[in-house]
């Protein structure tokens, strides 16, 4: 199961919320990429700097599959300190590398005046992984924002992968990942089998999965200060089910 969307429905929800100040972010799913925004005195979504950090990004770095991308990839690392940078007034450690010979800290530098100012509301799941475990966290331990949903996936260790192939005429391809780095935070703790828990733990049961609803998103725009039914807030991002 995956969350699709947004919906032409999204666009007509935006329109409910305060016009000044809310951004919310859905990070479920290994998603690393805003999925929809607000900012102040603008209407449009794709008009704020959390926007453009989703144009930059190139195709496949912020989608809503079922992965866990692996941040050894210099642009989905990328892709993640410009989403720190973009919503902070301040340059970042987002968390140290402890690799096996050395240790480098990862930082995203603000751009300054230009950063998004406004709320901002972090929605994961259990299946949030990796980068978006790790942007819902600097949120956390810098004050910035509000997560809500369920505890994270706990996956943020990097890994190295390396692929061989055997055979002539009939060629078997194979390859394996070695863990060459661990992520500590802020805290000094790592969110390797442990995950982000949430400000507010928010879980849809299976009434809700069944139906469509989304209390998450629903309780998202309350704190934003706007009004959606759980069940009208499911049609603006709804899940998809995947065939066996």
């Amino acid at each position: 199961m995956r969350r699709v969307g947004p919906t032409k429905a999204a666009t007509a929800t935006r329109a409910t919320l305060p016009s000044s100040f809310i951004a919310v972010l859905l990070l479920g799913s290994g998603e690393t990429a805003v999925a929809a925004g607000q900012c102040r005195g603008r209407r449009s979504a794709t008009a704020s700097p959390l926007a453009r950090c989703r144009r930059r990004a190139r195709p496949g770095q912020t989608d809503t599959g079922n992965h866990a991308p692996i941040l050894r990839q210099p642009a989905l690392a990328d892709t993640l300190e410009r989403m720190v940078g973009n919503v902070m007034d301040h340059d970042v450690k987002i968390s140290d590398r402890i690799g096996r010979k050395k240790t480098k800290p990862q930082l995203a530098k603000t751009v300054g005046e230009k950063a998004f100012a406004g709320k901002i509301i972090v929605l994961v799941d259990s299946q949030s992984a990796s980068a978006a475990e790790l942007f819902a966290r600097v949120m956390q331990l810098e004050h910035r924002g509000i997560v809500l949903g369920d505890r994270t996936s706990g996956s943020v260790m990097e890994a190295k992968g390396y692929g061989y192939s055997q055979g002539v005429d009939t060629v078997i391809s194979y390859g394996f990942s070695v863990t060459d780095a661990d992520l500590i935070m802020k805290d000094g703790k790592s969110l390797e089998h442990v995950g982000v828990t949430p400000d507010e733990v928010i879980i849809p049961t299976a009434r809700d999965l069944a139906t469509g609803r989304d209390p998450v998103l629903a309780r998202a725009m309350e704190i934003a200060g706007g009004k959606l039914d759980p069940a009208d807030a499911g049609k603006l991002f709804p899940f998809e089910w995947i065939p066996f």
